[in-house]
């Protein structure tokens, strides 16, 4: 296609499922005593916990569809790995554009107005579930 990895820099940053991770981290961060991050389960149990936080997220773009659509959330296991609760959410956006924009900063931008929507969603759902932190 022709196309230079500049162009699609965007779109791949805000793409990254790993800045929804990082920002659930932080929310999650002044509840709890210690956090640690795994690339997977096994690892994880490896580490040891008292809790297991399993976050997922995907990003759909069907073809040359007109929006962007990201779903998914957080699970937490107990330490015998027994489902204790899930937050759900998703966010959509479209991949609106004219005749002469620039497409990768349409799709860019659309991706992350998705990706914050979803975000969002599931932040919300564990502000409630959790309450304000405790002061330090």
């Amino acid at each position: 296609l022709n196309v230079q990895r500049e162009q699609v820099a965007g779109q791949q940053q805000n793409s990254d499922p790993r800045a929804f991770a990082d920002r659930f981290a932080e929310a999650l961060r002044p509840h709890v005593g210690e956090l640690a991050v795994a690339e997977d389960l096994p690892s994880a149990r490896e580490q040891g916990g008292d809790y297991y936080l399993i976050l997922d997220a995907w990003l759909s773009a069907p073809g040359q569809g007109s929006r962007f659509r990201v779903a998914g959330g957080a699970h937490l296991l107990d330490g015998s790995l027994r489902h204790v609760m899930s937050l759900e959410g998703a966010g959509e956006a479209r991949r609106d554009g004219g005749l002469f924009s620039n497409q990768f900063a349409v799709d860019a931008r659309a991706m992350t107005d998705s990706m914050t929507g979803f975000s969002d969603t599931v932040l919300s759902q564990l502000a409630q579930r959790v309450g304000p932190a405790a002061p330090p």
